[in-house]
């Protein structure tokens, strides 16, 4: 005959349950204890000798969020017009010289009308092509600009070597609706290296806050 195990004193009558009022006032006096066993808390003398035995215990790690883009784009097409007026003018005044040649009968005005299209069309290409080989890329890790259109270049610097961003917006940018976002990176010896730079930026100012907050979020966490 198999023998049975000793008995408890929770076998004879189950734990003792208490009503909503009785829980909140058991709550009230004794508090978060950390319980032993069904029935039963702490008191201070073990809940004090059990904290000194386990010590303080760390907090866990902040952990640093995954890489999120805050802000990504191009110069403003409103940026461009001081490219577009001197080149467009500088076209212009071509085919004016080219018209009093072929006045003379040196060159046909047709090659004077469309050497002046070309010109006016590659100068607009160019200007688009500027604009968008030039990105801006601003995460919650990095700041980076890339430009080019032959040959690409690249300055990128970590979000947390950003010391401070500031914003130059002239005159003419401000009847634009532009400006300049300056990056003070603090790398590198040559002053020049200190600074990464986002020209033709519609509405800097709001840009700068965007980054700013995810900034302030990096060096809490550094």
């Amino acid at each position: 005959m198999s023998q049975l195990p000793p008995r408890t004193p929770w076998d004879d009558d189950e734990p003792p349950s208490l009503s909503g009022a009785a829980e909140s006032a058991r709550l009230q006096r004794d508090g978060d204890r950390w319980p032993e066993t069904p029935g039963r808390y702490l008191d201070d003398r073990e809940r004090n000798h059990l904290t000194e035995d386990l010590g303080e215990m760390p907090a866990p790690p902040r952990r640093r969020p995954a890489e999120q883009v805050v802000y990504t784009g191009h110069p403003h097409w409103r940026a461009m017009i001081g490219y577009h007026i001197k080149w467009f003018g500088i076209v212009a005044i071509a085919t004016a010289l080219g018209y009093a040649v072929s006045m003379s009968g040196v060159i046909a005005l047709g090659w004077v009308v469309l050497a002046s299209l070309l010109g006016f069309a590659a100068v607009w290409f160019i200007g688009k092509l500027i604009r968008q080989t030039t990105i801006y890329h601003v995460s919650n890790r990095r700041v980076r600009k890339q430009w080019g259109i032959v040959a690409k270049h690249q300055e990128e610097a970590p979000l947390r070597r950003v010391q401070n961003i500031s914003v130059d917006i002239s005159i003419i940018q401000r009847i634009l609706g532009v400006g300049t976002i300056d990056f003070d990176t603090a790398s590198g010896t040559d002053p020049a290296d200190k600074h990464l730079l986002f020209w033709g930026v519609r509405d800097p100012v709001h840009v700068r806050s965007l980054i700013h907050l995810d900034l302030d979020v990096e060096n809490d966490l550094t």
